[in-house]
């Protein structure tokens, strides 16, 4: 079970197995599409919900290297935010086996 709050309240969701792989595959398949190398890093930058784990789990299918940001921000001063996530990002070394 999968809890995601949005604006309107707190929700529950289910994601099996088989829809969490399937999904995963469509994001893998859409990584390679779009030119990320096996071992590139790809930015991960969503509050835990269902889209993190599908999105997770196909990067990691993919054999690609996932960075993880947790978007804490305020709207007025996401230049900044985005900014500073690119100078991270820029700077990151990861070992991906």
């Amino acid at each position: 079970m999968i809890t995601e709050d949005d604006e309107k309240g707190e929700h529950h969701y289910t994601l099996t197995f088989g829809e969490l792989y399937t999904a995963s595959q469509k994001c893998a398949e859409e990584l390679a599409r779009r030119g990320v190398p096996p071992g590139g890093r790809v930015s991960l930058m969503l509050p835990t919900s269902r889209q993190f784990f599908i999105c997770y789990a196909g990067i990691l299918l993919a054999g690609r290297c996932r960075c993880r940001f947790i978007p804490r921000f305020r709207a007025d001063r996401i230049e900044e935010y985005a900014e500073r996530q690119s100078a991270i990002l820029n700077n990151a070394v990861f070992a991906c086996c």
